[in-house]
């Protein structure tokens, strides 16, 4: 069953998509990664808070190789959530679920609160030069 459009996240992820650079990675990367959370959750923060996660999420996946898990933990700057900075906690790994599962259970046990998760599942194909 396909699901409607949704104007309003479609506004939100075309704000980030305007602070990414036309011929980066980003621009395919940013609707991908905002697909599934709610727009109510997208709406909370600040399009440059987006395109940074964005950022976040296409140096996490550039660095990637398989076998190998990449972590990332930065404090965002400026206010991005709802006037608050904002951790972005970035991993990019091989299909093995149970890593997501158990970091964001380990996440959550010790921050105060998790404000938004993307979980986009990605097929990669690599030049046959990369490593």
């Amino acid at each position: 069953m396909a699901t409607e459009p949704n104007p309003t996240k479609n506004r939100i992820i075309a704000g980030a998509l305007a602070l990414l650079p036309e011929a980066g990675p980003g621009r395919r990367l940013a609707p991908l990664l905002f697909a599934r959370p709610p727009a109510d959750d997208l709406a909370a923060f600040a399009p440059e808070a987006l395109a940074k996660l964005t950022d976040e999420a296409a140096g996490a996946l550039e660095r990637h190789r398989p076998g190998r898990a990449v972590v990332s933990v930065r404090r965002l700057r400026g206010e991005l959530r709802a006037g608050e900075p904002v951790t972005a906690i970035t991993i990019a790994h091989d299909d093995m679920p149970f890593l997501f599962d158990s970091v964001i259970a380990e996440i959550a046990d010790r921050a105060p609160a998790i404000h938004e998760i993307s979980h986009p599942i990605l097929l990669v194909e690599r030049d046959a030069g990369a490593t």
